[in-house]
């Protein structure tokens, strides 16, 4: 992650809409957690991206792969979504999730709770952030520090 520490940690895998503050994935990794996934369908996913061949057209194999990994709750069926995550994260030995979206981005907040039925019948455990984009940086903050404690 840009900034951020790329060995040990807890590790967790982000899962939500856009990330317009990647700031957000430093204080993650400051509280002692490592993302080893994460399904950021605006993003065009940080972590989990496939490789990209550079044989043919190198533009048109970055929008191929980005295309294939675009799930998202408002296009995609939710179980899609949940199965294509899990696998990752049983891939990944993922200790924990960190569903992060902007506030009232309701395909999300529905997501949420389907999300937190599966992570809870698989023992493991989510914090949900919801980010305004305001002064709310050191709630958020702590909010972060207090789930890595858990893991």
């Amino acid at each position: 992650m840009p900034g951020g520490k790329t060995s040990g940690g807890k590790r967790v895998f982000l899962v939500g809409s856009f990330l317009a503050d990647e700031a957000v994935t430093d204080m993650i990794e400051r509280s002692g957690m490592k993302i080893v996934g994460d399904s950021l369908p605006e993003s065009g996913r940080l972590c989990s991206m496939p490789e990209i061949s550079p044989d043919g057209d190198l533009f048109h194999g970055i929008a191929a792969a980005v295309l294939r990994n675009r799930l998202s709750p408002t296009q995609d069926n939710f179980r899609r979504i949940l199965a294509a995550d899990l696998a990752e994260m049983e891939r990944k030995a993922v200790q924990g999730v960190l569903f992060v979206t902007q506030k009232y981005c309701e395909p999300y907040d529905y997501l949420f709770y389907v999300y937190k039925k599966m992570l809870d019948e698989k023992g493991i455990p989510v914090l949900k952030l919801s980010l305004s984009g305001s002064q709310e940086d050191r709630k958020t903050e702590l909010a972060v520090e207090a789930f890595a404690d858990l893991l």
